[in-house]
């Protein structure tokens, strides 16, 4: 019932394909216990059938099995990816009621007439596949319905011919026929039921991965400045430093503050200090043009960039345009003793680390260098 299913998301064309390919998985199975089954019935009647006939349904069942053989093979191509759940829907059925046709043929080809046994053996026969089709054809709606129908209804047609004595299993087996349908009918509808649900789960999952993803990505991102936080520049840090470690390659790190900041705040206010961060923030997210390189705001008005495989005369380029790039910004600053404008401070560190080392030694020592920047008058670039 993959057409009455209701969802948060269309998903018919989704519990289509999956219903067409839980169908195709048994078809290998069925197909040669089926062509088992067929030989049995021929050996059985191989005394009172003429053989023409026997050869002939027999042939007619080889013919079938084998077509739909090729049908899942064909299937297994393309079962992976978006394929026309209708398209093989249709092929599934088609082959399944010519197969429900060949096999209640066989109730006019090589019926025992006269011969109440095997006649008993015959509908026993037909009457268990019916019902294994139940659950092999289930997935489709009308997967049952397109072997048991005809199937069956030959079989009824040909005892009511034989006469009186076969008249009630003829009613049986139409009875017969009405409760495998209707059993089909509601195992079809667990089937689409579970499909459905399925692949709701999968978009909740999808749902609540694509939050996870958001709320990773907002933890990891300073919200003032729009740029990685101190928890980014922890883990990338030492992400990197192993990396670096590793490989035995160069890390540098670049460590600057905003000078005298403080009296920019106190006397252009808390917004205006806000604003002033957030320029000067996106000049350090400029410098940034690698995947592995890092700007992030460290704390205050102090802010951090990762510079994985460089060496400490890039690292010292690097930082040297941004110095001249804030100073150019042209952010007013009056109160400033260093100059007119917004202008600041940086230290650069360079290493390669070494087996007693970790970030703690780089980090100690790019904070020097910034110390010194500040020490010998500011708005100046300091290298270890």
């Amino acid at each position: 019932m993959h057409n009455e299913i209701k969802t948060g998301r269309d998903f018919k064309d989704d519990i289509l394909r999956e219903q067409v390919r839980l169908a195709m998985k048994q078809l290998p199975t069925m197909q040669i216990t089926s062509f088992i089954v067929a030989l049995v019935l021929s050996y059985a009647v191989s005394d009172i059938v003429p053989r023409t006939n026997i050869a002939i349904w027999d042939l007619l069942i080889l013919a079938i099995v084998l077509s739909r053989i090729v049908l899942y093979a064909l299937f297994l191509k393309v079962r992976e990816g978006p394929f026309a759940g209708a398209y093989w829907e249709k092929a599934y059925l088609l082959l399944a009621f010519i197969s429900g046709v060949i096999w209640g043929a066989s109730a006019f080809i090589i019926f025992p007439a006269g011969n109440p046994a095997l006649i008993s053996l015959f509908v026993l026969v037909i009457a268990s596949l019916s019902a294994a089709t139940t659950v092999s054809h289930s997935a489709l709606k009308l997967g049952p319905t397109a072997w048991a129908a005809p199937a069956m209804s030959f079989y009824a047609v040909r005892c009511y011919q034989e006469g009186f004595e076969t008249y009630t299993i003829g009613l049986l087996i139409v009875v017969y026929l009405f409760t495998v349908l209707n059993y089909s009918f509601k195992h079809n509808s667990t089937i689409a039921a579970s499909v459905s649900l399925k692949f709701e789960n999968l978009e909740l999952l999808e749902e609540l991965r694509k939050a996870n993803d958001f709320l990773r990505r907002v933890s990891a991102i300073d919200g003032l400045t729009g740029i990685a936080n101190r928890q980014s520049f922890d883990e990338c840090m030492d992400r990197e430093w192993r990396r670096a470690m590793r490989e035995q390659h160069p890390i540098s790190l670049i460590m600057l503050d905003i000078d005298h900041f403080k009296l920019f705040n106190d006397n252009y206010g808390h917004q205006g200090g806000d604003d002033c961060l957030k320029k000067v923030a996106a000049v350090i997210a400029g410098s940034v043009k690698r995947p592995g390189d890092l700007a992030a705001r460290y704390g205050g008005e102090e802010f951090m960039v990762v510079l994985p495989d460089t060496d400490v005369r890039g690292a010292t380029d690097i930082a040297e345009k941004l110095r001249i790039e804030v100073e150019v910004l042209g952010v007013p600053h009056e109160f400033s003793a260093t100059a007119s404008v917004v202008t600041i401070s940086i230290g650069v560190a360079s290493l390669v680390p070494g087996q007693n080392m970790d970030t703690s030694h780089l980090i100690k020592l790019v904070d020097t260098m910034l110390y010194a920047a500040k020490h010998d008058g500011r708005n100046r670039v300091k290298v270890a």
